[in-house]
């Protein structure tokens, strides 16, 4: 079936007065042929969840091992000037990668039913709350242009920001790991 096809036939069956059709039978496979059509999709989005959530665990895994030692060596003056157009450029590709993987993972939840899919995107997903509540404060105080902290501050601000963001990396890790095991084994 074509998407618009397809599209329409998920509205009207989701508003069909046959039997007990409800709209959540279909997004929880109560229906097999809307199953059977959209099994299609699982490898596309088995395949989109593995590479997003090891974009985003190999990009944090080399900025802990590398990049935030490396820019910490050169001094904290030099370290403060790199952090910022570093965050700024690494925090997107973070957050596309995060967002992608939780969706495809909870989609993927939703098709098998497979509680993997769910722990493992959440894993990558709990970067997101962890850097609001936790890391914001520290990122605020290392990216304020306006008024930067002095370098003992400043030092010290870096050297939090490297353990918290090791936090990220090791749940980033082992949500990766998740769903790559849980990928290998639907195979």
């Amino acid at each position: 079936m074509g998407i618009k096809l397809r599209i329409q036939f998920f509205i009207n069956s989701a508003y069909s007065n046959v039997g007990a059709w409800r709209a959540k039978d279909l997004v929880f496979g109560g229906y097999d042929e809307c199953r059977r059509e959209y099994n299609c999709f699982m490898p596309v989005l088995q395949f989109l969840t593995v590479m997003c959530s090891a974009v985003f665990a190999v990009a944090a895994l080399y900025i802990t091992l590398v990049e935030h030692p490396a820019r910490l060596s050169a001094g904290v003056s030099v370290a403060l000037l790199q952090f910022r157009p570093s965050y700024a450029r690494a925090s997107v590709l973070q957050v596309a990668m995060i967002v992608l993987t939780c969706l495809c993972s909870f989609g993927l939840w939703l098709f098998t039913r497979n509680w993997s899919w769910l722990i493992g995107g959440g894993l990558i997903g709990v970067s997101i709350p962890f850097t609001l509540i936790v890391v914001m404060p520290v990122n605020r105080l290392l990216l304020d242009g306006a008024s930067p902290p002095t370098e003992a501050v400043a030092l010290e601000l870096l050297a939090r920001w490297g353990r918290l963001h090791l936090i990220r990396t090791l749940t980033g890790m082992i949500g990766f790991a998740t769903l790559l095991a849980t990928s290998l084994n639907a195979i």
